[in-house]
């Protein structure tokens, strides 16, 4: 109503202070479950064909970046936070996961290299896990071309396994420079 871009004072001020800011930017285009329905993501509710999907084919209220839309709608968000001042954006894993399952690009990805069908293994299966961090490294890699010199850092679930389990190569991540 007044005209303020409050992200826009947060990164004036910080910088004012000698900081650098940083997008917080959760990881998740979502629909919150009941009873919380107070949150939904617009891409989210038009789109149903973007949801991951879990093995047994039921739709997680998180939209997966298996689906090219959505990894553009993620960009959008993370340029319009480097317009407002940040110098870069922090990829907060820890509140967003999973960000890819069982969708169908992932079925046939899997497919294609293993001949088998994914949601026929445990949820652990090494195999599945690896495609997983395909999907999350291309990802990564997208977004890296996508923002330029902005900085790009990640908080990440606490061990390793789970980082595994969702994809999340974070020792690939680093020696490709994709993460700050």
């Amino acid at each position: 109503r007044e005209g303020v871009q409050v992200p826009r004072l947060f990164a004036e001020r910080c910088r004012e202070q000698g900081m650098l800011p940083f997008g917080y930017s959760r990881m998740a285009h979502l629909a919150a479950p009941p009873p919380y329905e107070a949150h939904w993501s617009a891409l989210y509710r038009a789109h149903p064909a973007y949801r991951c999907i879990d093995f047994d084919d039921t739709p997680v209220c998180r939209l997966s970046i298996a689906f090219p839309e959505v990894r553009a709608a993620f960009f959008a968000l993370f340029t319009e936070q480097v317009e407002m001042g940040m110098a870069g954006i922090n990829n907060v894993f820890v509140r967003g996961l999973p960000m890819v399952l069982y969708e169908a690009p992932v079925r046939e990805r899997f497919r294609e290299r293993y001949d088998e069908d994914i949601t026929r293994l445990p949820t652990d299966d090494p195999r599945a896990q690896a495609v997983r961090a395909e999907f999350m490294t291309a990802f990564m890699r997208e977004q890296r071309a996508a923002m330029g010199s902005a900085q790009i850092i990640a908080t990440v679930p606490a061990t390793r396994a789970v980082c595994e389990f969702f994809g999340l190569d974070i020792p690939a991540w680093v020696r490709e420079g994709l993460i700050d």
